[in-house]
């Protein structure tokens, strides 16, 4: 693909990590129009095979949950929001696939996609010194006395789903992939890696977003694990050039401003009701309502029944979100549980798993195929989803309700997954005709048709 597909995909992910600054055509968001726009440019131009992209249980995971919510939708609510919102993220996964056949691209993407977030993080540290006044504008802080810092984002939360992946991304490839992605393949220089990172972490520090800090911890966690089984020795020293930095920035920021705020908020974990307390307040309309409550504008339908059937699971809905303060369970499955029913919460987890063990398969394969370069990659991208999915454990959006801009990491990990998988198909071909020396060494010489 040419230079500008993949600046343009750079464009939309970096417009998702601020949509209050981007701009509509009608109802739509630009970075939507991009990515579909992008998606057409690779069905008719680009000579991508797209079912090769993902494996075929892939495949039919990601369709079975948005098929799911278009049915519960269509039968109980009228409104198609959220299952085409689902929609758009697997044509980003679907872009963001393809990109792992093009290095180009894929560095295009990432960069810019970093630079948009980093940027974000720089005005979040900004705001903790009472700086970047209009950017408050576009917040939900413009006419509140006490403001949380959220870079361009439109609060703490939104801005820790646009930061964790990236800063994890960009931290995992300096400790496993450096000398081949940032310098060989995608000749990304590492201070450009290094910025991004301490400047999005940076944000997500002083937003004093727990789950946003615990989700990153956890992919940093992962990348370590990897990094002691692959016995990369400069791993130490990468952690405490990090450290140092993420020190020296707690150091230098007025003590009223950065640490009095996370010392409060993790003081207020032990009453936090989303560590178990929400499962038993709202298990049982979810137990009552297992295809999903009804819509607002549902009068009766299969899964309900009745028009009055109907009401009173509404009726009972409102009830316990009053008696949890007028939110929803803060929960990534117990939310799609609520509005989409026990089957999408329960396809939302198989394709996690099911992204965790074949990731770990496929990366074993690479590993064992001298393919180092994807195996490293593989897993960055696989511990940028779970620290995505531990922020989305504590908050309503996931990639099955919102989220869309995070189907970016899912598709670089399932395309991956697809690729290994492929590689060894392939090499089992060649190995029972007795004519290994044909078979493939390396994945550089094995590209989607």
């Amino acid at each position: 693909m040419p230079r500008s597909w993949g600046a343009l995909l750079g464009l939309s992910l970096g417009l998702f990590s601020i949509p209050a600054w981007s701009v509509s055509l009608g109802p739509v968001p630009l970075q939507v129009l991009l990515v579909w726009f992008l998606f057409a440019w690779l069905l008719l131009k680009g000579g991508t095979s797209i079912g090769v992209l993902f494996t075929r249980r892939h495949w039919i995971l990601v369709t079975s949950i948005v098929m799911w919510m278009f049915l519960k939708d269509t039968i109980d609510v009228g409104s198609f929001l959220r299952p085409t919102q689902v929609l758009t993220g697997i044509v980003l996964a679907i872009l963001a696939a393809a990109t792992i056949y093009d290095n180009r691209a894929l560095r295009y993407s990432i960069v810019i996609l970093g630079v948009v977030v980093a940027s974000s993080g720089i005005v979040a540290i900004f705001q903790s010194f009472g700086f970047a006044e209009l950017t408050w504008a576009r917040t939900i802080y413009w006419t509140q006395g006490v403001r949380q810092p959220s870079g361009l984002e439109t609060y703490p939360v939104a801005y820790a789903y646009s930061s964790v992946a990236i800063s994890v991304f960009v931290f995992g490839s300096l400790f496993l992939v450096e000398r081949d992605m940032t310098k060989r393949t995608n000749k990304i220089p590492w201070k450009i890696y290094m910025a991004i990172g301490t400047s999005a972490l940076g944000g997500l520090l002083v937003s004093a977003s727990r789950s946003g800090l615990l989700g990153v911890l956890t992919g940093i966690w992962i990348v370590l694990v990897y990094a002691k089984k692959t016995g990369r020795t400069g791993l130490i020293i990468s952690v405490i050039v990090i450290s140092t930095l993420l020190t020296a920035i707690i150091i230098v920021m007025p003590q009223s401003l950065l640490p009095d705020k996370l010392i409060g908020k993790f003081a207020e974990t032990e009453t936090d009701n989303r560590l178990g307390g929400n499962l038993e307040l709202f298990w049982p309309l979810i137990k009552d309502n297992p295809f999903g409550i009804p819509g607002p504008s549902a009068a009766g339908s299969v899964f309900t029944l009745t028009a009055s059937d109907a009401a009173i699971s509404r009726l009972e809905y409102e009830r316990v979100k009053a008696a949890n303060a007028g939110y929803d369970p803060h929960n990534a499955f117990l939310t799609l549980a609520v509005h989409y029913g026990i089957p999408a919460a329960v396809i939302l987890g198989v394709i996690y798993v099911s992204l965790i063990f074949s990731g770990r398969q496929a990366a074993r394969y690479f590993r064992s195929s001298g393919c180092e370069y994807e195996a490293c990659l593989l897993w960055v991208v696989l511990a940028a989803c779970m620290a995505v999915l531990i922020h989305g454990m504590f908050h309503n959006a996931s990639i099955a309700l919102g989220e869309m801009r995070n189907w970016y990491w899912i598709g670089l990990a399932l395309a991956l997954i697809a690729k290994a998988e492929r590689l060894k198909r392939v090499k089992s071909k060649y190995s029972s005709r007795g004519d290994r020396s044909k078979a493939p060494v390396s994945s550089k010489r094995f590209q989607v048709a």
